[in-house]
């Protein structure tokens, strides 16, 4: 970590009503004898201070023998001899998988733990809160230079504090906790990212030796897409009548309030958020991907070649600089791509255990039928159609409205339902989880019919494999194609061919003249 990260002066914001909110729920579970889970929120930098601001708490799923106690009659007594035993592993990998169904500027800023004063201070409790911060960082895709925090919610009175491992030691100091007026002063921003890089892939001997070279560079790809948006510019006024530059290389220094001013007219999303967030949207420019040249020579196996575009959902500090809009929009289509390349290469890898177990029903999937051809897949043209992404809510009250995403084939009969009941499980929430719509689509299927990966040998044509729907390389297509190669002419055997048929004509034409 740099030595201006550790400089910084460290505070954690959070609104006292919804942590009285929070608090209260544990409190009245008299069964409950602690708790941990991830905390949730945006992270404001500064050239002096760092800002974590706190926008949800998230318990983590399956944690029973977390926290034991010995017998005792009173209350405070059982909860002030809470042991607890965290399954360090499964929080952090809960953590995770959270991240990757948050949008742009959200991030996981650390765990939560609701205890009693007297046990978070026991040695024990703090060297497994110092571990659970340690590791996390470890787990985390989208993990910056900052440390993680630790809130603690005191289960026997009101009172919450933060704590983390500040200056790059081991243990835990104490981190000032300010509560501050969250409501109206969150920003919601939009847009749509265009896919435009086409780059030639370089397959080496151990590429092609690997039975899931096509997998990997599918992974390569997405990074290498969202390699563009560094040098992102951003327009505002999509859709809001605007016009104005957003570059964050040129330093825009301007505020996001000041932005939602010069908008004028509000945006139709605003009218229904419960607790005034405003809705901003922008025009994404970047510089078109640097295509490789042809002096790889035979070593070029192929090219990916995405078309489509992915819809962008972040959040920002109304208080915050402009460049965090860039910097949401640009964390979310990364993390976006990145998260429906997984969900792509689970369900893969889910078909063809399936058919090796003989369990598998209908269509193999496209890529596990193009790494079964041989050389990892990359020999095989392929359309691959990346999940399309769903946005949801908390149905109710007493959240900060947060987005969050689930990713499945436009094919699938009900993916809402689908959706809805994988996001409780996910955020342990015994509420509903209803659909979101931004407004803007993404490119389908039914829009779009490419190929994803063209392997260089031959020009591959058509061949409809069992699935529906068209397919596309950014997003859910119905179905899927695979797309089989034509044969491989040999230029020593065109010419040989060619020789022999003179030679026939030649050998013809003498006897006819006899």
């Amino acid at each position: 970590r740099d030595a201006s990260a550790l400089a910084m002066k460290h505070q954690v914001l959070a609104s006292e009503e919804f942590l009285d909110t929070k608090g209260n729920a544990l409190r009245r579970d008299t069964s409950l004898l602690g708790q941990v889970g991830v905390v949730l929120g945006l992270r404001i930098v500064s050239d002096t201070a760092r800002k974590d601001l706190v926008l949800d708490l998230v318990p983590t799923p399956l944690q029973d023998g977390f926290f034991a106690s010995a017998p005792s009659s009173s209350k405070t007594s059982k909860l002030d001899g809470v042991t607890p035993k965290i399954d360090k592993d499964w929080a952090c990998e809960h953590a995770a998988r959270l991240e990757s169904a948050l949008p742009g500027g959200v991030e996981v800023l650390g765990f939560y733990i609701y205890l009693s004063d007297k046990a978070m201070r026991s040695p024990q409790t703090v060297m497994q809160g110092t571990t659970l911060l340690r590791d996390l960082k470890g787990s985390l895709a989208d993990c910056d230079s900052f440390p993680p925090v630790l809130l603690h919610l005191d289960a026997t009175s009101r009172k919450a504090a933060a704590k983390s491992c500040e200056d790059g030691g081991a243990a835990l100091k104490t981190v000032e906790l300010r509560f501050t007026k969250i409501e109206n002063n969150l920003v919601r921003v939009h847009s749509v990212y265009g896919l435009d890089s086409s780059p030639q892939v370089v397959a080496t001997t151990a590429a092609l030796k690997s039975k899931s070279a096509l997998a990997k560079e599918l992974s390569r790809w997405a990074e290498r897409e969202t390699g563009r948006l560094e040098g992102i510019v951003l327009r505002l006024g999509s859709g809001n009548g605007g016009g104005e530059l957003v570059d964050e290389a040129a330093g825009s220094s301007g505020s996001v309030l000041d932005a939602v001013k010069a908008c004028g007219a509000s945006d139709p999303l605003d009218g229904g958020s419960r607790i005034g967030i405003r809705n901003l949207r922008f025009d994404i420019f970047c510089p078109a991907w640097r295509r490789a040249t042809r002096g790889q020579g035979r070593r070029v196996q192929g090219r990916v070649r995405p078309v489509g575009s992915v819809t962008c959902v972040g959040y920002v500090y109304a208080r915050d600089t402009m460049a965090a809009v860039a910097a949401a929009l640009r964390r979310d289509v990364a993390r976006s791509l990145r998260s429906r390349v997984e969900s792509y290469l689970d369900d893969a890898a889910e078909s063809a255990a399936d058919e090796r177990s003989g369990d598998g029903e209908g269509a193999v999937h496209p890529l596990a039928e193009a790494e079964r051809d041989g050389c990892g897949g990359l020999r095989t043209p392929l359309a691959a159609c990346l999940p399309s992404r769903r946005l949801f809510v908390k149905s109710g009250g007493g959240d900060h409205e947060i987005t969050f995403s689930h990713y499945a084939d436009d094919d699938d009969d009900d993916d809402e339902g689908e959706g809805a009941s994988t996001l409780r499980d996910l955020l342990s929430l015994e509420g509903e989880m209803v659909a979101f719509e931004v407004g803007t689509r993404e490119a389908t299927g039914a829009d779009l019919d490419v190929s994803v990966w063209h392997p260089m040998a031959a020009e591959p044509k058509p061949k409809a494999a069992a699935g529906t729907g068209g397919s596309c390389a950014c997003c859910g297509g119905g179905g899927g194609q695979v797309m089989a190669a034509g044969p491989a002419f040999n230029v020593a055997q065109v010419v040989g061919a060619a020789l022999i048929l003179a030679l026939a004509l030649v050998i013809a034409y003498t006897l006819t003249g006899r």
